[in-house]
């Protein structure tokens, strides 16, 4: 199935809430800060960065891979690697999965968002219709657990499991197709996986994983991505 196929799955059947405002985050992907720990220790960027926001009434809405559960499968380990974090991170009101979270069930993959005005955005984290993110996330997860793991201090080597800007041509294949969904349907939708932020119909809440981090915005009926550095 395509992804533009699973996108229209989730656009009917996925659970409708009204969004004021709020500010949404993806892919922190925090390990237990050793080598291959990708959230590189940004803990005062995203703590300055997302409080004055949640102290202003904005809610926090954790779209996926918020912790990297493929490399470091006990999260009580990385809770207590990051306990400022977790107290922000507990602070949410809402949150889907990505691919390196647990398994979730298929009707929790997203929400559609109903903005001021009623306008809707389909909210998921971009991994539906990825083979190895998603059909085989078992493989996926073998192969970043036992071998990127280990390959990852190196920094010349792609890793096929995912849509990164290490793999330009996956990130590429990526938003195009979620770009095609948004504009051929005549919608709106927010997704993470890539790391890396996309402005609107396709909107991308980008990473803290490399330079800085990115949110997606949402104010009344505007929406926008903001870059922390």
């Amino acid at each position: 199935m395509k992804i533009q196929d699973h996108l229209d799955i989730l656009w009917e059947k996925s659970q409708r809430i009204k969004v004021r405002k709020a500010i949404l985050i993806s892919d922190l992907h925090l390990g237990v800060r050793n080598n291959a720990d990708d959230f590189d220790s940004h803990d005062s960027l995203f703590i300055s960065s997302i409080l004055p926001y949640l102290d202003k009434g904005y809610s926090l809405l954790l779209g996926g891979d918020i912790c990297d559960l493929w490399e470091n499968p006990d999260r009580s380990q990385i809770k207590a690697e990051y306990p400022a974090i977790f107290q922000v991170l507990n602070k949410a009101i809402c949150q889907i999965p990505g691919n390196h979270d647990p398994d979730p069930p298929a009707a929790n993959m997203g929400f559609v968002l109903q903005l001021y005005s009623g306008r809707e955005v389909l909210w998921t984290h971009g991994h539906v219709g990825d083979f190895f993110n998603y059909q085989a996330s078992w493989l996926g997860k073998f192969f970043v657990r036992y071998v990127w793991k280990n390959l990852q201090m190196t920094g010349i080597f792609k890793d096929p499991t995912t849509a990164t800007v290490r793999n330009p041509k996956k990130h590429e294949k990526t938003r195009l197709a979620f770009l095609d969904w948004a504009q051929t349907r005549q919608k709106e939708v927010i997704f993470g996986h890539t790391h890396f932020a996309t402005w609107g119909p396709s909107w991308n809440s980008g990473s803290w994983v490399g330079l800085g981090g990115n949110a997606i915005i949402i104010d009344g009926d505007r929406v926008e991505v903001k870059h922390f550095v």
